[in-house]
């Protein structure tokens, strides 16, 4: 039987995982003969199993232990019991904000006492919720990576909350970056060149700055320590200390040797708080050096038009000459055409949107991870060193514009390769449409506004332009089913009801008004079409949230993630956002309202009269330049939940 994987120790023996005559992967012990274990992809059987006599069980953690002769393995499973009460815990490095919650009622717990644990589980605070079940803390400083445990355990409450229990609602889970230990010191560091021959001297400079949650200012220090390494051994190769300007500015200079080993290179500056210097600290930057071959000719790529309608043939010249004068002719020319979604840049006021997204849908319908080959080939240059790449500007998606990236590669007769490269827009039409509301979440009964416009490739507006607007409210329909391998997940479809129609036509700034009244909440799309004098469609739509209340069937992610919606794109001081937030639960539910940052700016509770409450937050002057609005729902177990 050939063998594909091992070997494993397991019960006492050797195994082996080998292929059998009939393709199945399997498991064999070694010494063992006429037998083996099948590798089937089926769902393990279920069985309930009762504990004859035994009494409920007290509020706490319990650890269940099954054992099996059929598996050789023993399976240690925590389960933690929070029978009585919720913990959540947000931690920054010296703070910690603790909201304790009913499990059954879904109410706040007051004046229940939290301790607070670090790692190595020694106490680090403790405290008593107030009357809306909060606690805020100030903690010894420590990273984030270094675990927090939050333990309520009296008058039979009892709830724990590690901070590192955390799996599907991290910060880059909702698309926000984080850091576990914001920086005291921030540095930007640049070479003038990214990349060097040996023997040659490398010139760099560098700007230092206090942080401190978004404010920056003069760093407290007159000097700067940098160092550089050799990336592959670690080895260090200098080392110096800098003065800094009266600016925060620092430069240098270190001239590599002869022999210097190829490779990249590591230029790591020492931030005030740091100990010492290493090749992996808090600010660097990298190069090269490398002996390559200068090139002797170059290469040009020309688009006949940097911009095309859609259908519209593509025309690109490929140029080659030698620096020292004289076409590379005959050459070899080796051409790719990538192609991925354009976002049309328009320069003029506002936002818009300039397509037709469906913004309830999940962020797949927004992030675009790679291109797609459009065409591809091989040319030959002539006697004056060019050749001509031609293709159509077809778009697979008719409502998406497309940037076409021409990319070309001659080889001379000596074998040297040197590439050139041009980028041509393929427009889905010879103008654009775009659509905003005035606000994102308005009430049932409210009129909802939208600001329409018709512009060229240069943003410039084009008058008595027909618009066609369609109205339809996007209704979720969310069912729980098994998947293959047994897990209960939801699947989610949606249906478009018509609501409205209307008509509008641009004026001499290119733009125009369209507004209806949605009578209930829910989620509602308009979509706004003209037509150009190519004949091609031009498409844009909008979404808007509407709350109410009726209950609204949000799309249910698996994530136990919810979306948060607010009204406007950016706030200046003094306005006050509103939030939509679509929460899954029918009826009253408790909610824990966070303005993060570097730390919890705020924290609220809240009780939600909907699944589709407009929490208003004042914009105040320490928001600048932006903060983080993150949301806690708790539902009590009821005939819904």
């Amino acid at each position: 039987l050939p063998i594909i994987g091992g070997p494993v120790c397991q019960g006492d023996a050797l195994w082996w995982q080998v292929t059998l005559r009939g393709g199945q992967s399997a498991w064999v012990a070694e010494g063992v003969t006429g037998e083996y274990f099948l590798d089937l992809q089926s769902k393990g059987e279920q069985t309930p199993v009762v504990f004859e006599g035994s009494e409920a069980l007290a509020p706490g953690i319990y650890l269940l232990r099954a054992s099996s002769q059929e598996t050789l393995t023993t399976t240690g499973i925590q389960k933690q019991m929070l029978l009585v009460s919720v913990l959540t815990l947000k931690t920054s490095p010296e703070e910690v904000v603790v909201w304790a919650t009913d499990v059954n009622t879904g109410q706040p717990i007051p004046n229940a006492p939290i301790t607070i644990y670090d790692a190595k589980l020694g106490e680090v605070g403790s405290g008593t919720t107030d009357a809306d079940g909060l606690l805020r803390l100030s903690v010894p400083r420590a990273d984030n990576y270094q675990a927090r445990m939050a333990v309520l355990d009296a008058d039979g409450q009892f709830g724990v909350s590690v901070s590192t229990w955390s799996n599907g609602i991290e910060p880059y889970s909702f698309g926000v970056p984080y850091s576990q230990l914001p920086a005291a010191y921030n540095a930007y560091i640049y070479t003038d060149r990214p990349i060097y021959r040996p023997d040659q001297p490398v010139y760099f400079r560098g700007v230092l700055r206090a942080a401190d949650d978004a404010r920056y200012s003069l760093p407290d220090v007159q000097t700067v320590n940098i160092a550089i390494f050799e990336q592959n051994s670690g080895d260090e190769l200098y080392r110096a200390t800098l003065p800094l300007t009266d600016f925060g500015t620092f430069s240098g200079q270190y001239q590599s040797a002869a022999d210097a080993p190829l490779g990249y290179y590591r230029l790591a500056v020492q931030m005030p708080d740091e100990t010492g210097i290493t090749a992996y600290g808090q600010a660097g930057i990298s190069f090269g050096v490398a002996e390559y071959r200068a090139p002797e000719y170059q290469v040009t790529v020309t688009p006949e038009a940097a911009e095309v309608a859609r259908g519209a043939a593509i025309r690109a010249t490929v140029d080659a000459q030698y620096f020292f004068g004289g076409a590379v002719s005959g050459a070899t020319v080796d051409y790719t055409v990538q192609g991925t979604p354009f976002s049309f840049n328009y320069d003029g006021p506002g936002y818009y949107s300039w397509g037709d997204f469906d913004a309830d849908a999940g962020s797949g319908e927004f992030y675009y991870y790679g291109a797609s080959t459009v065409t591809s080939g091989t040319l030959t240059l002539d006697a004056s060193g060019q050749a001509v790449i031609e293709f159509p500007a077809t778009l697979q998606d008719v409502t998406q514009s497309v940037l076409f990236t021409i990319e070309a590669t001659v080889t001379d007769e000596s074998g040297q390769a040197v590439s050139g490269r041009a980028e041509v827009i393929g427009h889905k039409g010879l103008l654009y449409v775009g659509v905003r509301p005035t606000e994102y979440v308005v009430s049932a009964g409210d009129e909802a506004q939208f600001d329409l416009i018709a512009v060229g490739w240069d943003s410039q507006p084009i008058a008595d332009q027909p618009l066609h607007i369609e109205v339809v409210e996007r209704q979720w329909s969310s069912v729980q089913e098994q998947d293959d391998y047994g897990r209960t997940v939801w699947t989610s479809e949606v249906d478009e009801i018509p609501v409205t129609t209307g008509t509008a036509t641009t004026g001499a700034d290119g733009t125009a008004q369209f507004s209806f009244t949605p009578d209930h909440a829910g989620t509602y799309k308009v979509r706004v079409s003209t037509t150009d004098s190519a004949d091609n469609t031009i498409i844009a739509a909008n979404t808007i949230w509407v709350s109410g209340t009726n209950y609204v069937a949000w799309r249910q992610q698996n994530s136990n993630r919810i979306d948060l919606v607010a009204d406007k794109r950016d706030y200046a001081i003094g306005d006050t956002a509103q939030i939509l937030i679509a929460s899954p639960f029918q009826g009253e539910s408790e909610a824990l309202i966070t303005v993060e940052r570097g730390g919890v700016l705020s924290a609220e509770r809240v009780t939600m009269d909907s699944n589709s409450y407009v929490y208003e937050l004042p914009i105040s002057e320490d928001f600048a330049p932006t903060v983080y609005v993150s949301v806690m729902i708790i539902h009590g177990v009821d005939e819904t939940n």
